[in-house]
C-alpha cells in the first residue's frame, strides 16, 4: 500500500516516496565593511519526494503537502492526536509579522530572533 499527500494550493495528490531535510549557510560580504562584517544567514528546509500518476518524481516542501490517506485508509480514521507538534515552522515573524524564510528562525527585517 502507499501514502497518499495533497498538495495544500494545488490540491494535486501525489504518492510519497519519502522525506529529506537539508541546511544552508549563504556569506555575503556587507556593503560597507566588506569580509570583515559579512552577512550571513543558515536554515534548513524540509523536503518530501513524490510521484505522480506517470511516475514522474518531485521533491516539494512538506509544509506544501499533507498525508491524506495511509494504506487505503483515511489519515482521519487513525487513532492519533489531532495536534501532535506544537513547535510547527512559523510563517510570520512575532515582531513585525513580515513573512519569515523557510528554516530561517530570525528576521531579516526586524532581526528579530524567532
Amino acid at each position: 500500500m502507499a501514502i497518499i499527500v495533497q498538495h495544500i494550493f494545488s490540491q494535486e495528490r501525489a504518492i510519497l516516496l519519502g522525506t529529506g531535510y537539508g541546511t544552508f549557510t549563504g556569506i555575503m560580504p556587507s556593503l560597507w565593511w566588506g569580509k570583515v562584517s559579512p552577512r550571513v544567514e543558515s536554515g534548513s528546509l524540509g523536503v518530501v519526494s513524490i510521484c505522480d500518476r506517470e511516475g514522474n518524481i518531485k521533491w516539494v516542501r512538506s509544509i506544501d503537502v499533507k498525508v491524506i490517506e495511509v494504506d487505503g485508509k483515511p489519515v482521519n480514521e487513525y487513532a492519533i492526536s489531532k495536534n501532535t507538534f506544537s513547535n510547527e515552522l512559523k510563517s510570520n515573524c512575532s515582531a513585525c509579522n513580515m513573512p519569515l524564510k523557510l528554516g530561517i528562525s530570525k528576521c531579516s527585517h526586524c532581526h528579530f530572533e524567532n
